[in-house]
């Protein structure tokens, strides 16, 4: 137990073999904004394993072993604006596990073993700011996104990257103005008519690089935006087989 730290801010128990987090081990630190616990072995996350720390805005929890996170883990951390799973074993968050913790702008939950992101494996986010949210899940087995995950008000920087994905209308389409949806190195064949037309006209943008994208697609593309002055810029993208043709990359 972590108890009675009244000016503590900052607290690392990195690689400190930790196996389990008790229910209410974090006592009277009510200054806490920063907590690590990477590179350990825990395996499971229970309800009020984070209680007390009102004041927490950063959590780590990469590189253990969680598989399982019981349902209210996460629940009214008010504070909490950055929260760290990545390179874990989670295959789905509860639905519920994040209500409550409204100023979290930031999920990383890469390197994990994800296959489906919709409203029973991903949980409910909601924002009390405006700004965009940053949702990282690149590198995992995702093959199929429910868009209706993604529609809270704000713009959402969305990481895809090294996952299952073919299509991508109905996640553009949910997603706010000003979002980019990140979905470099999938399993993309091309964009539809209906996306490549909307980028003429919006303020969102598809990084869509190292994609399989046929060739014939490419000049689709090229063709769609050649007398465009406005929307090109949308959608950065090359294909990852050796096509003779110029393809419009942005850095």
């Amino acid at each position: 137990m972590i108890n009675n730290f009244p000016v503590l801010d900052t607290l690392l128990l990195i690689n400190v073999n930790l196996s389990r987090i008790q229910p209410n081990a974090f006592q009277v630190v009510p200054r806490l904004r920063e907590l690590s616990l990477a590179v350990n072995h825990i395996e499971d996350l229970v309800d009020g394993s984070f209680n007390n720390l009102d004041a927490l805005e950063t959590l780590y929890l990469s590189a253990n072993k969680i598989k399982y996170i019981d349902g209210e883990t996460f629940q009214n951390m008010k504070s909490l604006k950055h929260l760290h799973l990545d390179r874990n074993l989670i295959n789905k968050l509860s639905p519920n596990c994040l209500r409550g913790s409204s100023l979290l702008s930031m999920l990383d939950l890469r390197h994990n073993l994800m296959e489906v992101v919709d409203g029973s494996t991903f949980p409910v986010i909601e924002p009390i700011f405006t700004d965009p949210v940053t949702i990282f899940l690149g590198n995992n087995y995702i093959k199929d996104v429910d868009p209706s995950v993604f529609t809270f008000k704000n713009p959402v920087n969305l990481h895809l990257e090294r996952n299952n994905l073919n299509t991508v209308s109905t996640l553009f389409y949910g997603m706010r103005e000003y979002s980019v949806l990140y979905l470099n190195k999938n399993q993309f064949n091309c964009l539809p008519d209906d996306v490549l037309e909307n980028l003429k006209k919006t303020t969102k943008t598809i990084y869509l690089l190292d994609n399989p994208i046929s060739c014939d697609c490419l000049k689709t593309i090229e063709k769609s935006f050649a007398d465009e002055l406005y929307g090109v810029e949308h959608l950065i993208y090359n294909s990852s087989f050796p096509c003779d043709m110029p393809v419009f990359l942005v850095p």
